[in-house]
């Protein structure tokens, strides 16, 4: 009854009353696991639905989720069933620690002062696979940091 008129089971953040409860029914972040639970729920227990499913969605469960599958070397977490599943991880190449998908911000900031070598074309090729596959973002970032050593040969 307590969540007929809160979000929360006490106050307005998550609590640990929130996260020992979520523990209790298994921790259902993932869709498999959020559906099975929501399906043996009664009908009328709209409230008991709308906080199991706001806490599987919470961002910082769902990235305690993806550290202890990645700890115990499972597979990538699935929080979406809306989006299709992230193809596997090229060989050779991790997944990332933590990493869920439209979530992952990669940035690749090239140093103007010196010329662009292999380690530069290695580095961005690893920042833009990892934004694809996480359906994330990739920054390119042009820093003028250190405008003493700034050429321009190497500008051009």
């Amino acid at each position: 009854q307590v969540l007929t008129s809160q979000t929360y089971l006490a106050g307005h953040t998550l609590s640990l009353a929130d996260l020992a409860l979520f523990a209790a029914i298994g921790f259902p972040t993932q869709v498999d696991d959020l559906q099975r639970v929501l399906s043996a729920l009664p009908e009328h227990a709209t409230a008991a639905r709308r906080w199991i499913s706001m806490m599987a969605a919470h961002p910082a469960l769902q990235e305690a989720t993806q550290l202890c599958l990645g700890i115990s070397n499972f597979q990538e977490g699935i929080f979406d069933d809306t989006r299709p599943a992230m193809e596997p991880t090229v060989p050779g190449m991790n997944p990332l620690e933590g990493g869920i998908a439209g979530r992952v911000v990669t940035r690749f900031p090239p140093e103007p002062s010196g010329y662009l070598h292999i380690g530069h074309a290695k580095a961005a090729l690893l920042n833009e696979y990892y934004a694809r596959r996480y359906r994330g973002r990739l920054i390119l970032r042009f820093d003028d940091t250190n405008p003493s050593k700034e050429k321009e040969e190497y500008q051009e």
